[in-house]
């Protein structure tokens, strides 16, 4: 073989060599941020999926207490009825028997 070809082979084997070796840490980094993406997404998506969870509940609750206070509210006004009812059965008891007269002490 002439000289000038192997001379020429060992420069084009010793420029491929680092370009090579440059390109294959390259794609290993690649693959390396490829795999750190993925698991951020799927990260994102857990923390996504606990967040709607959280909001759902919150939600619940809040319903969950707008219909017990609706109950409360029913019951007193039920119960103030009934209180009311029975004062005015009672006033009108003492008012035939006893004479009792219903004072007004500034209240309409």
């Amino acid at each position: 073989m002439n000289a000038e070809i192997v001379l020429a082979i060992l420069a084009f084997i010793a420029f491929t060599i680092p370009i090579v070796g440059s390109l294959w840490r390259i794609f290993s980094i690649r693959e390396k941020l490829n795999l750190e993406i993925s698991e951020l997404r799927h990260n994102i998506a857990l923390n996504d999926e606990r967040i709607k969870n959280l909001i759902e509940q919150q939600e619940l609750a809040i319903n969950g207490l707008k219909e017990v206070v609706a109950h409360v509210r029913t019951r007193t006004q039920i119960e103030e009825e009934k209180l009311s009812n029975r004062v005015a059965d009672i006033e009108g008891f003492l008012a035939k028997s006893a004479g009792f007269a219903k004072r007004n002490h500034g209240k309409l």
